[in-house]
């Protein structure tokens, strides 16, 4: 007679099934600051409003900047956290900034 043929090893278990693949991160967005003011001689209208980003008193290319509005009022993209600025108002005559006021550039008697 034949030899008795081994008994069949069991079979592994199945594999367990992977875990769900990771969602991707999500992008923290942080909330813009911004810097809400009203330049005020009489209201400042139509006058260059940016940040000095470097001290000098100039309003340079890669400084914010806008305009006041008609009543003086303006809004800026704040400078980042930690940075030391000032907020510069132009107000030379030739610019059209005016004091609604009297009507003529800010600081003319005439």
């Amino acid at each position: 007679p034949p030899p008795p043929s081994p008994s069949p090893s069991p079979s592994p278990p199945p594999p367990s099934p992977s875990p769900p693949p990771s969602p991707p991160p999500r992008s923290v967005l942080r909330p813009t600051s911004v810097l809400i003011g009203r330049a005020i001689d009489g209201y400042l209208a139509n006058c260059n409003v940016f940040i000095d980003l470097n001290g000098n008193s100039i309003a340079d290319p890669d400084e914010p900047f806008t305009m006041t509005d008609k009543f003086g009022g303006f809004v800026l993209m704040a400078a980042a956290p930690g940075v030391i600025a000032s907020i510069r108002i132009e107000t030379s005559k030739g610019l059209g900034c005016v004091d609604t006021f009297t009507r003529q550039a800010p600081g003319m008697l005439s």
